[in-house]
C-alpha cells in the first residue's frame, strides 16, 4: 500500500460497495496466505524425511564398503582432492 492507495476504501470518497470489494480481496489474500502456509508446512516435514532416508542410504553404503574393507575416509579425501583439481584447473575457486 502507498501513499495514494492507503485510503482507498476508508477515505472520504469510498463507498460501500469498495469497502465491500478491499475486505473480499483482503479474505482472499489471506485464504492465499492460509493454503501457502499449510503447503510449506507439508514440503517442510516432506523434505525433512527426504533427508532422513538419503542420511540412511548413504551410512548404509559406506557401512557396505567398510565391511568389505574400503578405506571410505581415503576415497572420499581421494575425490574431494580430484574435484578440488578440477575446478582449479576450470577456473573456479572455492569461497573460504
Amino acid at each position: 500500500m502507498n501513499e495514494r492507495t492507503a485510503g482507498a476504501a476508508t477515505g472520504p470518497r469510498a463507498t460501500p460497495a469498495s469497502a465491500a470489494a478491499a475486505a473480499a480481496a483482503r479474505a482472499r489474500v489471506e485464504a492465499s496466505l492460509a493454503r501457502l502456509e499449510s503447503r510449506l508446512a507439508a514440503l517442510e516435514s516432506h523434505a525433512t524425511a527426504a533427508v532422513g532416508v538419503a542420511t540412511d542410504t548413504v551410512d548404509g553404503m559406506v557401512a557396505d564398503a567398510r565391511a568389505r574393507g574400503v578405506d571410505v575416509d581415503a576415497r572420499v579425501r581421494t575425490a574431494l582432492r580430484l574435484a578440488d583439481d578440477h575446478l582449479r584447473r576450470a577456473g573456479i575457486r572455492a569461497r573460504s
